[in-house]
């Protein structure tokens, strides 16, 4: 995986088996009295701060930030200069450390304490300590800026910034340890070669990147160091050419667990080990060596690293690598997908198997076991790979499957629980339907009472930006919701934010719902639905079309989007939207063609428009139709050719009906059914 960006703003405390930066609080397990608090002097504190970066803060992390700021202020005013005891034999308490065994002193009332609070006279607990170092931990997580270790207060908690800072703490030796780790990997790897930089070449910097990982269960944290490049120093058509690495569509992946689930394959996930340093570049990059590791040549004379394989941090990493894996792939008898470059298949001697990647992690199946156990040995021995087996987990999307049956449930449920913890919705009253159809903008009473967010500029594309994957990938119920928030990342308002907030709350009621795949009930052929709703946008009045593709009783492919150009007549946004169907659904059979997966023709897109059933069907123009544009009739050429059949279905039993409005809370239950979400 690429090397954490430490200088992101936002801290995940989670513990998810990534390379995300973690930091344990100091305090020891034992609760702590006002006069034992006293002893951390929290005027010290606030010179922790290292971030100069600016905070975003949800209402959960504003919640946070209160708590802290009101047990500052007990410490305080339980500052006191009386001397702790300590047991005999027991070292002096350090705030860089855990605290040793402490009996308190008997405590005093506090004479600036308020007239009938008592709080400043409580029992400090382990939480409420903790609560005011880790926030300095937190907030210096993603900072980049120097600080001196010698400094009074200094938190260890806290990794450095620089390999100056790293060398100057008390922990220096395991620092070390961790760069040494990096070096021989570096070495093993062959990833550079010391040279003399030619006359007018151009080395890019590099720097360390220093951080806490969890290092086993019971949450002790080891020292990680990476070497990276600094990939804004490297020169546009000297340094690097191409960069974009393609990565798997989401209805691919679908497509890839459902067919390996009808057909009772295995279906395997795994994840490649420090996989850009695989990669082999085509440019010649020249590189600063590592700090504190630099190598003078025979004469003195400065050396560079020159690059034999791409590095975290260079603009062409991924590119490299999955060009890099491709060859590795197709050298063992996979082609890649032409439709989707990240797919691969293999079809030879009867054995047959499925693979879609993103970046370095992968999901596959076959009919093949020992087959898929030999890919997977292969990969090993050719980059070095995470073995997850049996997939439970892919791209924060889990999937569980009863092979009996032959049915697939794929849900985000852990995702979800994240976003609502985030956000300080964990505890919410849910909500019904994602949007009301009465108040889609909510009521104005409501809106009234919102208060102004000064950082919305910010947490508002972020948490579109997570209901946006939620849409994509598991929750079709709430796409058009979301899509229509979307409109507004440029200008958010608090009303604006309140309402995808309510899609938190109404995720936090049908937390269970579950994609399902393989219901009985459900055809299992190829089809799709395909609806518009007709300027419906108060300001431009363009249209909102919605389709879904289905495959094996649930949706594999689907999108709520704004149309592109106003329509004059309802029939011919309809016929814009089946445009549009017809485009993916093309895609689709061109997919599982290259998959060799039959698909009986036609395929069957149903519409509510019996209007646009006519148009597509029959060749005839008049005054209200000839003015729409010649590349939407390629539908009904593809009506002759028999490839697609559009059928007429009622409004209420359209499914992608809820792909295009708001819709009352029956017919929207109707629909989330419609699209085989269940409550599991």
């Amino acid at each position: 995986m690429p090397a954490p960006d430490l200088c992101d703003s936002d801290c995940d405390d989670s513990d998810d088996g990534t390379d995300e930066p973690s930091a344990e609080s100091p305090i020891g397990s034992l609760p702590m009295s006002p006069a034992e608090a006293s002893s951390i002097s929290p005027p010290a504190l606030p010179t922790l701060h290292r971030s100069d970066c600016v905070r975003t803060l949800t209402e959960a992390g504003r919640a946070f930030q209160d708590s802290i700021e009101h047990a500052k202020a007990r410490l305080a005013r339980r500052a006191a200069p009386s001397p702790l005891v300590l047991d005999s034999g027991a070292p002096p308490p350090s705030p860089l450390s855990p605290l040793s065994p402490l009996t308190p002193l008997p405590d005093s009332p506090d004479p600036d304490s308020p007239d009938g609070d008592n709080s400043d006279s409580l029992p400090f607990s382990e939480a409420v300590v903790n609560l005011v170092l880790v926030e300095h931990t937190n907030l210096a997580i993603c900072s980049n800026t120097h600080c001196d270790p010698g400094t009074p207060g200094y938190d260890l908690g806290v990794p450095p910034a620089t390999y100056e800072e790293a060398m100057r703490r008390p922990d220096a030796d395991r620092w070390t340890a961790a760069m040494e780790r990096e070096m021989g990997l570096l070495h093993n790897m062959q990833v550079y070669d010391l040279v003399p930089l030619p006359p007018g070449a151009h080395a890019i910097g590099s720097q360390w990147v220093l951080e806490y990982k969890s290092g086993d269960r019971k949450g002790r944290s080891v020292e990680k160091a990476h070497f990276v490049a600094k990939g804004f120093t490297q020169i546009p058509g000297r340094d690097f050419g191409r960069t974009f690495a393609p990565v798997a569509r989401q209805a691919s992946v679908r497509i890839i667990a459902t067919y390996c689930t009808r057909e009772d394959w295995e279906l395997h996930s795994l994840d490649i080990k420090q996989a850009f340093l695989h990669g082999k570049i085509d440019e010649v990059i020249y590189i600063h060596q590592p700090r504190g590791y630099e190598k003078s040549g025979p004469n003195g004379e400065r050396l560079v690293g020159r690059l034999n394989s791409s590095l975290y941090g260079i603009k062409q990493a991924a590119y490299m690598f999955y060009k890099t894996l491709r060859e590795e792939l197709e050298s063992q008898g996979f082609v890649h997908c032409t439709v989707d470059h990240a797919v691969f298949t293999y079809n030879k001697g009867g054995v047959r198997c499925l693979t879609g990647w993103h970046v370095d992690d992968a999901m596959g199946g076959s009919n093949n076991e020992s087959f898929l156990r030999e890919v997977k040995h292969k990969l090993h021995m050719r980059f070095g790979i995470t073995d997850m087996g049996a997939i439970t987990k892919f791209l924060h999307i889990q999937f569980k499957r009863n092979r009996e049956t032959k049915e697939l449930w794929i849900h985000q449920a852990e995702y979800i629980h994240h976003l609502l913890e985030e956000y300080g919705l964990s505890d919410c009253h849910p909500v019904h339907l994602p949007m009301d159809p009465n108040y889609p903008l909510l009521k104005d009473e409501d809106a009234a009472k919102l208060t102004p967010i000064s950082d919305l500029s910010t947490v508002y594309p972020k948490i579109i930006g997570e209901l946006l994957y939620l849409s994509l990938c598991t929750r079709l119920d709430i796409a058009h919701a979301v899509q229509h928030l979307s409109q507004f990342i440029s200008h958010p308002t608090p009303r604006l934010y309140a309402m995808a907030k309510c899609i938190l709350r109404y995720l936090a009621g049908t937390v269970n719902y579950r994609l399902h795949y393989g219901d009985p009930t459900h055809t299992s052929d190829l089809h799709g639905f395909s609806d518009v709703d007709w300027a419906s946008c108060p300001e431009d009045r363009i249209s909102v079309t919605g389709y879904c593709w289905f495959f094996h009783g649930g949706v594999v492919s689907h999108i709520s989007k704004k149309q592109t150009m106003q329509a004059l007549s309802s029939t011919e946004a309809e016929y814009m939207a089946i445009a549009a169907a017809f485009q993916e659904g093309l895609w689709l059979r061109s997919f599982f063609e290259l998959l060799d997966i039959p698909i009986p023709t036609p395929i069957r897109l149903y519409v509510n428009n019996a209007g646009v059933v006519a148009l597509s069907k029959e060749a005839s123009t008049n005054n209200r139709t000839k003015h729409i544009d010649i590349r939407f009739h390629f539908c009904r050429n593809h009506i002759e050719s028999g490839t697609f059949s559009t059928e007429w279905l009622s409004s209420s039993k359209n499914t992608a009906d809820i792909l295009t409005k708001a819709l009352p809370r029956p017919l929207f239950q109707r629909h989330v059914y419609g699209l085989s979400l269940v409550s599991h």
